[in-house]
């Protein structure tokens, strides 16, 4: 995004701003004129021991991040280990490997440098 040359003599060229981005000021860091992809914070977790019931009969589970066992498990009664050792199946979530992340969520931004003008002198 930027303001063009116009006829290079009395008049300029305004940015596109019919392009679908949201304008905003320019944050530290970040130039006039630059524009950023949309992103969102990145959200992980984990949940393990998936076929595992605790000495109650319930399905325990070991979560991580995003993730929590609910307050009152059900019951499992079909549920068993398959061996006399226990080993640790789990799934993973990592948004990051699907969608752009930064340290902040925004949309399609392009960036603009605010500057408030007194008057004439």
């Amino acid at each position: 995004m930027k303001f063009g040359d116009g006829d290079g003599a009395t008049t300029f060229t305004l940015p596109n701003h019919h392009l679908g981005h949201f304008v905003r000021g320019a944050p530290s860091g970040v130039n006039h004129g630059d524009t950023q992809g949309d992103a969102i914070r990145n959200i992980v977790g984990d949940f393990k021991n998936v076929a595992y019931q605790d000495v109650a009969g319930r399905i325990s589970l070991v979560t991580t991040g995003a993730f929590k066992q609910a307050e009152n498990p059900d019951t499992a009664s079909a549920v068993t280990p398959k061996y006399s050792e226990q080993y640790s199946d789990g799934i993973g979530f990592d948004a990051s490997r699907v969608v752009p992340t930064a340290n902040e969520n925004r949309p399609y931004t392009a960036n603009l440098s605010i500057k408030i003008h007194r008057g004439w002198m």
